[in-house]
Parts: structure tokens; C-alpha cells; sequence
């Protein structure tokens, strides 16, 4: 899913992009990082760890 970090008191914060499907494009360009979810994981609760693919380090 696609998301934007922010400061969070230990580690950055990740916050889910609220607008799916026709907003793609601009979802892309507002957002920061991909966090990647394993298949087995069905919720994901505020303070949860995730693994985050920043774009900075993809791009």
C-alpha cells in the first residue's frame, strides 16, 4: 500500500494514503514509501511494525 512517513517518536510513522484507485497518480506523487505486508498479515494496528520500501531508495 501506499503511504507517507512521518516523525514518530522513535521511528518514522507511516500513514496509509486515503484515496485508492482513479486517484493512482496522484496517490504516487503524494506519498512516500510502499509498505509490503506479508500474505498472512489481516490487519494492522497503530504502533505495528512493517516493513516500508521507501521510493527515495527504489528510485
Amino acid at each position: 500500500m501506499r503511504v507517507r512517513l512521518r516523525p514518530g517518536p522513535a521511528l518514522p510513522a507511516a500513514e496509509k494514503f486515503a484515496r485508492e484507485g482513479a486517484g493512482l497518480l496522484t496517490s504516487l506523487t503524494e506519498s512516500d514509501a510502499f509498505v509490503e505486508l506479508p500474505e498472512e498479515v489481516l490487519a494492522v494496528a497503530p504502533g505495528d511494525a512493517v516493513r516500508v520500501l521507501p521510493f527515495a531508495a527504489m528510485f
